[in-house]
């Protein structure tokens, strides 16, 4: 479960694709009201290893965002 810091549309589009295309990681729901990924990661074996795969969600939704996001939005993520 990965909390978003944005709610548009597009940015969590965006980084849920992006979060596929990394091998052994799938996005398996999408809660587009709160903002929440649900993703699969393959292999992970530890709650360190589960941390590493939300904060690497995160860090793909904060280049997303530094990319085609707001100016309120990159205020959320600096």
């Amino acid at each position: 479960r990965v909390q978003l810091r944005t709610r548009a549309d597009i940015i969590m589009t965006l980084t849920a694709i992006t979060i596929s295309l990394v091998p052994g990681s799938l996005v398996l729901e999408v809660d587009r009201r709160n903002a929440v990924l649900y993703v699969h990661v393959l292999g992970a074996s530890s709650t360190g290893d589960v941390e590493e795969a939300r904060l690497h969600t995160l860090s793909m939704e904060r280049l997303i965002i530094a990319a085609i996001g707001s100016k309120a939005e990159w205020e959320l993520v600096r």
